[in-house]
């Protein structure tokens, strides 16, 4: 009994096309006793729903430090009528991951879901001596993590969820100073996440924002060797005139209250994370880490059948701490990269150095 608003009509299938489940989405007029209706058709794709990734990490210091990954993601869409996917993801290299979750929306509108999963990973952790100069001791975290995560998709630009996680493993001492830290820990507990997301891409982005606000609490009661808290934020948004995008990034994190073991530090290092250093090359209970990523486009964005070409740089300053005591301007460490990137039709694809 509606008017028909071809621009409501429009941004609805728009939507529905942005889903990236359907090849082609259309509608049609129908009159059937005497009255009118709207018939939405949405055409699987002819490709099929499932989708298979890989990935290649190459890094390497002027001391002769080097770190190696591989990786594969495969995601099977549409696994039932409410839009399930599967998702698993496998890394081998320096540091070895595996992880398989469940996404399942609970209503046909996908407001509401649950994702469980299972995760096993192994990484080496460096801990900083107090000048943040030297590696003091160098551990081989390995990690097995199961839970759930129950949540609400906020329209279209965020999620609010709380997650229960089973977490547990060991810490080996690689090398350095023996430590209260080695051996058995469990860090079983709770979290509880608001997320922001409307960027136009996630490798290059030029417009939207992303924001990730994450609250974790270890609990004996589930678990865990002892209780503690830690808060983190990660923040950034992308500002654009013509070919030229600038990205503030910020990141804040520290520990509430407990005092967690040396596989729940934050980290720093790698590229466009305090470029120059390893990954997780830099540790603490604490952490401030800004950035400003400078991005321009080579190619021309009105070509048909190009692929996206950038030449970008950025300038970074942070931190990682153990103590609030140490916290100051004069910690801060300043680094920076100069990079070229290129949005292929198989992944981004990065050439960077930092310093």
């Amino acid at each position: 009994g509606d008017r028909l608003d071809p621009e409501q009509l429009n941004r609805n299938l728009n939507v529905i096309y942005g889903m990236g489940d359907f090849q082609q989405v259309d509608y049609a007029l129908v009159k059937e006793d005497g009255k009118t209706g709207l018939i939405v058709e949405a055409a699987s794709r002819d490709i099929g729903a499932n989708t298979l990734n890989f990935g290649l990490f190459l890094g390497a210091n002027l001391k002769g430090d080097s770190l190696f990954n591989i990786s594969a993601a495969y995601t099977m869409a549409q696994i039932n009528g409410l839009g399930g996917e599967w998702r698993s993801f496998v890394q081998l290299g320096g540091n070895l991951v595996l992880e398989t979750d469940f996404y399942q929306p609970l209503d046909a509108d996908q407001d509401y879901y649950i994702d469980p999963y299972l995760s096993y990973q192994q990484y080496n952790l460096d801990l900083q001596s107090e000048d943040s100069a030297t590696t003091s001791a160098s551990f081989r975290v390995r990690e097995v993590g199961a839970g759930i995560e129950l949540g609400r998709n906020l329209a279209h630009w965020g999620r609010a969820s709380l997650g229960l996680h089973y977490s547990t493993g060991r810490n080996d001492l690689r090398f350095g100073q023996p430590s209260d830290d080695e051996g058995d820990f469990n860090d079983s507990g709770y979290s509880l996440r608001l997320a922001a997301d409307t960027l136009d891409s996630l490798n290059f982005p030029t417009s939207g924002y992303f924001a990730n606000l994450r609250y974790y609490s270890a609990l004996t009661g589930l678990g865990a060797d002892e209780n503690f808290q830690t808060l983190s934020l990660d923040a950034f948004k992308p500002y654009s005139w013509g070919k030229l995008t600038l990205i503030p990034r910020l990141r804040l994190a520290g520990t509430l209250d407990g005092d967690p073991g040396p596989e729940n530090l934050f980290l720093l290092g790698g590229f466009l994370n305090l470029s120059g250093y390893q990954i997780g090359q830099i540790s603490g209970q604490y952490l401030a880490f800004g950035e400003l990523i400078y991005m321009y486009r080579l190619d021309s964005a009105s070509a048909a059948f190009t692929i996206p070409l950038y030449a970008g740089g950025s300038l970074e300053v942070g931190g990682a701490w153990e103590n609030t005591d140490d916290i100051s301007t004069d910690t801060l460490i300043p680094a920076g990269s100069l990079f070229l990137g290129a949005d292929t039709p198989l992944g981004p694809f990065y050439l960077g150095a930092g310093f």
